[in-house]
């Protein structure tokens, strides 16, 4: 899906939209509320790290994840990761080899598996319990599910996107948070702000209640690999949650963009969308090039025709001592 616009208003509009979905709202509580009354919670024998969000689209969750299992891999830990596998068609545990492809587990769960064992699973509970007894791992990062009741984490981190901020502060369909703010954060043990806090985000956390850390990823796109593309006009696309924000880095980092293509969250690039980008970058002597996500999900047929940048991310010592600290 594509993110409603009128979850972030800029001047007050939408308010109309929102009101009229909050009877929605009220069914989407009360299904959260049945899957925790009757969910089994999971507790394993090893650390399990939640890194997940408060409201819904993209913050930088899953770049953040990537960062933090680098970081334990440094210091000679052996992480493994645990998701769903949005978008795949994977139910049961499943550790993600080179045979998956995006469609099997989803172009995240894809893209991590370069980095360290993935396990995609639709009962986080029951994959837990799998990378506990059938991997070789001492700490578990769960990319999303901190709104799971399967899981029992030893530590939780909400990400927020300093430039989206809670949007109009209402619950889905109204808005984008996913639960109520003020419960939710007495039960993290840290906050990540992707970028800088142009939402006074600070503020109203503390408003809320929130009184421990709050930390700062900063991203970027890979210069050295961004910078033979430079020369060229660059059509760029991206089926992410916030494509916006992908266009913004490529700007920041002095490309010029000839044309900018936003998808849905996810989306399954076809043939003909493909070589229409083909031609069109062709035409205008550009070069076309998406995120490492997208990448997973392009065929190979058009694979030499399109390019993707790496996403560096750089957070603060602070969350990385914390979490790996016994």
């Amino acid at each position: 899906m594509k993110t409603p616009q009128f979850w972030y208003p800029e001047d007050g509009r939408g308010q109309i939209i929102a009101s009229a979905l909050m009877p929605l709202t009220h069914i989407w509580q009360a299904g959260a509320w049945l899957r925790k009354t009757f969910a089994h919670p999971t507790k394993v024998s090893i650390k399990l790290v939640v890194i997940g969000n408060i409201t819904a689209g993209g913050t930088g969750k899953t770049p953040l994840t990537a960062k933090l299992v680098q970081e334990a891999q440094k210091a000679g830990m052996k992480p493994a990761i645990l998701m769903r596998g949005y978008g795949g068609k994977l139910t049961k545990p499943t550790l993600i080899t080179s045979q998956h492809s995006s469609q099997d587990c989803g172009d995240e769960a894809k893209w991590l598996s370069q980095l360290t064992d993935v396990v995609v699973a639709q009962n986080r509970g029951e994959g837990a319990n799998f990378i506990a007894q059938a991997i070789n791992a001492n700490i578990i990062f769960a990319d999303d599910g901190l709104q799971n009741p399967s899981l029992v984490p030893d530590i939780q981190i909400a990400v927020f996107h300093g430039r989206q901020g809670i949007g109009n502060g209402h619950i889905i369909p109204a808005g984008p948070l996913r639960e109520h703010l003020t419960p939710r954060l007495k039960k993290i043990d840290a906050v990540v702000i992707t970028e800088d806090d142009q939402c006074n985000l600070q503020h109203i956390l503390k408003n809320n209640g929130y009184d421990r850390p709050v930390f700062f990823a900063k991203r970027q796109l890979d210069a050295t690999e961004l910078k033979p593309f430079l020369s060229h006009p660059i059509i760029a696309f991206a089926g992410i949650a916030q494509p916006q924000n992908f266009f913004l880095m490529l700007e920041k980092a002095g490309a010029k963009l000839a044309a900018t293509y936003p998808f849905p969250d996810h989306h399954e690039f076809n043939a003909q969308e493909l070589d229409t980008l083909i031609a069109e970058a062709r035409q205008k002597k550009a070069n076309l090039i998406t995120t490492e996500k997208d990448i997973m999900r392009i065929p190979k047929t058009h694979l030499q025709d399109i390019k993707s940048i790496p996403l560096i991310t750089d957070i603060d010592d602070g969350l990385i001592k914390m979490i790996l600290e016994p």
